[in-house]
């Protein structure tokens, strides 16, 4: 693709959990709509190009044990 940043909803473990029993059979379409609906959506961001890379700035960090 062209772009140098992507922005977007990520599956967590509930919704592949969800769309494995869809697809085995386990759960209907309307049940698996219902579930999917609650699910907590986390966003990401993705740096394609060097160009987005460079707009990067180290604002502070700190060490974890």
């Amino acid at each position: 693709h062209a772009y140098d940043v992507v922005v977007g909803p990520v599956a967590d473990d509930n919704t592949m959990e969800t769309v494995q029993l869809y697809l085995s059979g386990i759960l209907k379409a309307e049940e698996a709509v219902e579930r999917l609906r609650y699910n907590k959506v986390n966003n990401q961001v993705s740096f394609h190009t060097p160009l987005a890379l460079a707009h990067l700035t180290l604002e502070s960090r700190r060490e974890v044990l």
